[in-house]
């Protein structure tokens, strides 16, 4: 009994390990997947999903348009690092003189921050809908996590026609 209860534990681990030690860069004419890095403008075609830990990184100067995709996390409550999985991830994007990061037409759900920007600026967040992200609880109850999360010396960021909802 005790193979059995075990082995789907076993199947998810192994899950995760192939789908992150899969993550590469994409973007152009390179279709992206989850936990890849967008390094080129790039349309998503697809959803993407369930992704168990970072949906997306942008680098900088890339415009990453959603399609209208949704991109999904796997919502796992119990996880030690579920506020730290991102939906969408900008990090160490200072853009004072390169074009800025646009990030459009996306979807974001079930991660523990669905759109997190840190230590970046100049990126522009629009016509985005994260929404059941971070409904996870901290030990005294209270929920934690963010539909978008700008953080960490971040500035000159604008978000436009943005809904966060249930977050």
């Amino acid at each position: 009994m005790a193979q059995l209860l075990f082995a789907p534990f076993l199947l998810s681990a192994l899950l995760s390990l192939t789908i992150e030690a899969s993550a590469k860069m994409c973007g152009g004419s390179t279709s992206c997947e989850c936990g890849d890095t967008v390094v080129e403008n790039y349309t998503l075609t697809h959803d993407l999903g369930p992704c168990p830990k970072t949906g997306l990184s942008i680098e900088p100067g890339v415009h990453f348009d959603g399609g209208g995709h949704t991109i999904t996390g796997v919502n796992d409550l119990d996880s030690d690092t579920f506020i730290d999985q991102f939906g969408i991830h900008v990090l160490d994007a200072n853009l004072t003189e390169r074009e800025p990061i646009v990030i459009q037409n996306v979807k974001v759900t079930q991660f523990g921050k669905g759109i997190r920007i840190e230590n970046s600026s100049a990126v522009v967040v629009r016509r985005v809908r994260t929404f059941r992200n971070g409904i996870a609880s901290d030990p005294e109850g209270k929920p934690i996590g963010y539909g978008i999360d700008i953080a960490a010396e971040s500035h000159h960021n604008r978000i436009y026609r943005a809904i966060v909802t249930d977050n």
